[in-house]
């Protein structure tokens, strides 16, 4: 299975990934290849200072006002992976916009693996959490 990205994004992600790499809080940024971004749909996995083990995430530019938007972030979702929604990256962006960014859609996503574990049937394969 291959995971739709977008491919025009590339740069923008490159920016984001390299801003959070510099935050503080962040202790590594280990970027997946082309190949895996095609197949898994993961753009890097990012590992919080004090965090066992790194974040699965997808970086997009594709916002609200994007075809297909809520379906992306569904998918995105049920796969585990923690979707990065940044509409417009400067190329100067902070590390610490970055990481707000990434705070924000982490804490969605908790919230939404939280929601499907309480509302998956008895015995049903749950949603992942990404708690440390």
């Amino acid at each position: 299975m291959r995971y739709r990205h977008d491919r025009d994004g590339h740069l923008d992600e490159q920016v984001f990934l390299a801003a959070i790499a510099a935050h503080p809080a962040i202790a590594r940024v280990e970027r997946t290849t082309h190949a895996e971004d095609e197949v898994l749909g993961v753009d890097a996995l990012v590992t919080v200072r004090g965090a066992s083990s790194p974040i699965p995430i997808d970086v997009t530019t594709r916002g609200r006002t994007s075809r297909g938007y809520v379906a992306n972030l569904l998918d995105t979702l049920r796969r585990g992976v923690v979707p990065v929604v940044i509409e417009r990256v400067p190329t100067n962006l902070s590390p610490d916009d970055a990481f707000a960014a990434f705070a924000f859609w982490w804490r969605t996503s908790e919230e939404y693996f939280a929601a499907s574990a309480c509302l998956a049937p008895s015995g049903a394969s749950r949603a992942p959490s990404l708690r440390r």
